[in-house]
């Protein structure tokens, strides 16, 4: 069984039950009474005649109708105008800018680009009644999450974690970088380890993407001064870029199928994009200080967020980069992270190095909520980065408890927690006993089957109980007959175990 296929029996009877229950909401609505006919020439002639000729209507010769009046429409075409704002245009974009959008327009146009359609039904405004539906979707999530456990752990390396992620396609591989440079690559499926061994001190992978088109290689980012293409299978690595100077380095990476682009930023605040073979288009300036993170828009493409330690989160059109940056929003603090939300692109989310979680909304990128949680900077740990839940706007962020922080209802523990970045209520606080460590790294896989988090030098996967015994239950059994048994050394007597001893 994949494990894409192990959330259904969790969570597809409460499908079933929730989108029935919405169509019987749906047919109890009033309809809308259709606005008055404007008079017209073919109104007027309707109007003339006789109730005879309305009895005697034929349905085949009404459709015939109906089929001329849209021939003679379809001849005239409408005329295509050029937007003045965008001289290429790409798919899934608007023709106008994002300061005259509002913000039904931006979440509404595309679902294609929504995984959950609960979700994508109340950010339309569609109908009131999809409000509770996205409370109880939610309430789905919060107690699949209260189940997790450990479900495995890995210290593979003999420094602290600096980078995970998932690979976008196969739910279970997951790959992660270490500060010494250490490369893991895991299957938690098939228990499959592939390594790549660092450099040692200096060497740190300070971001790290997958290749699309190969799931055993990875870009990386790292403090040495390049932005390599690894391969786990020792073929294809490559440096795609280097820096000479000794005192910068790459702090940041993404990777951009569509666009076929990498993007990486510096210590210094330089930006430079690079083709997928490594080939240069541009490098320039955007921020005063070193950039920490950048990412592409996943519902827009050409949108990408740059976050840097001069308090500043900037959005930026890759199509117009010279004009300056669409939106720029100020921090009171260093920010460590800026991620947008998995769901539909519309949030984002900013984490700063003492203890708020900023939420913005698009296009306008207007601030939406300010979120107090304690996750304050310290020299010998990794970044705290918040991150989202791909089936659900839920925030996912490492605690680092702190007594100035004092809430009745919260419990100020080393915990993994799940926040509603529309409240700012704790939802869910995931902890398990012997997990003392402060986890600063926290990602889903594509499914929400599994959370992998960094805890210092160990790699934990977190998953839900019920659907472990499903796994165990489903796994193929071996065939004593190909795979026959271990041969067992023959064990030495008791005396000869004496002699040696006394000797």
């Amino acid at each position: 069984m994949s494990c894409e296929s192990l959330f259904l029996p969790y969570t597809f009877s409460t499908y079933v039950v929730s989108f029935c229950t919405l169509s019987v909401h749906l047919r109890k609505m009033p309809k809308q009474k259709a606005p008055p006919e404007k008079s017209s020439r073919q109104n007027l002639r309707k109007r003339k005649k006789s109730p005879q000729e309305d009895n005697n209507s034929d349905s085949d010769f009404e459709n015939n109708s109906c089929n001329e009046q849209q021939r003679k429409t379809l001849k005239t075409k409408p005329k295509e105008t050029k937007s003045k704002y965008f001289k290429k245009k790409l798919t899934g974009t608007t023709s106008l800018p994002l300061s005259k959008l509002s913000e039904n327009q931006y979440t509404s146009h595309n679902l294609s680009g929504h995984r959950n359609i609960v979700n994508y039904l109340y950010n339309t405004n569609k109908c009131d009644v999809f409000t509770c539906y996205r409370e109880t979707f939610q309430n789905v999530i919060v107690k699949d999450i209260s189940n997790f456990h450990v479900h495995r752990a890995n210290a593979a390396f003999s420094r602290r974690i600096t980078s995970m992620t998932w690979h976008p396609t196969l739910s279970c591989v997951l790959a992660v970088a270490s500060k010494g440079g250490d490369l893991l690559l895991w299957d938690i499926k098939d228990e499959r380890n592939e390594f790549i061994p660092g450099s040692g001190p200096g060497g740190a992978v300070k971001a790290l993407k997958f290749d699309v088109s190969n799931p055993t290689r990875v870009y990386t980012a790292s403090i040495d001064g390049t932005v390599s293409l690894q391969d786990f299978l020792g073929k294809d690595s490559k440096v795609l870029s280097e820096i000479d100077n000794y005192r910068e380095y790459f702090s940041a990476l993404d990777v951009s199928p569509i666009n076929n682009a990498i993007v990486s930023g510096d210590t210094k605040g330089n930006v430079m994009l690079l083709n997928l073979d490594g080939k240069f288009i541009w490098n320039s300036r955007l921020h005063k200080q070193k950039v920490t993170h950048i990412e592409f828009n996943s519902r827009e493409s050409w949108v990408l967020a740059t976050a840097s330690l001069d308090h500043t989160v900037r959005i930026w059109d890759l199509r117009n980069i010279k004009g300056g940056s669409i939106e720029t929003l100020n921090h009171e603090k260093p920010i460590n992270s800026a991620y947008f939300s998995i769901m539909d692109g519309v949030r984002l989310l900013t984490t700063d190095q003492h203890s708020q979680l900023r939420i913005f909304r698009g296009p306008l990128w207007s601030l939406e909520k300010v979120v107090l949680h304690p996750h304050r900077q310290f020299q010998h740990l990794t970044n705290i980065k918040a991150n989202w839940h791909p089936l659900e706007d839920i925030i996912v962020v490492g605690r680092y408890p702190d007594p100035a922080f004092k809430d009745p209802n919260v419990e100020d523990i080393r915990s993994i927690d799940f926040i509603d970045p529309g409240s700012g209520k704790m939802l869910h606080q995931l902890s398990q006993v012997g997990v003392s460590g402060i986890v600063s790294l926290n990602t889903f896989n594509r499914t929400g089957d599994f959370l992998a988090s960094g805890m210092g030098l160990n790699a934990l996967i977190w998953c839900n109980k019920s659907r472990e015994e499903i796994q165990k239950r489903t796994r193929p059994k071996i065939n004593k007959d190909t795979f026959p048994e271990k041969i067992k050394r023959p064990q030495r007597s008791s005396k000869k175990k004496e002699m040696e001893l006394k000797k």
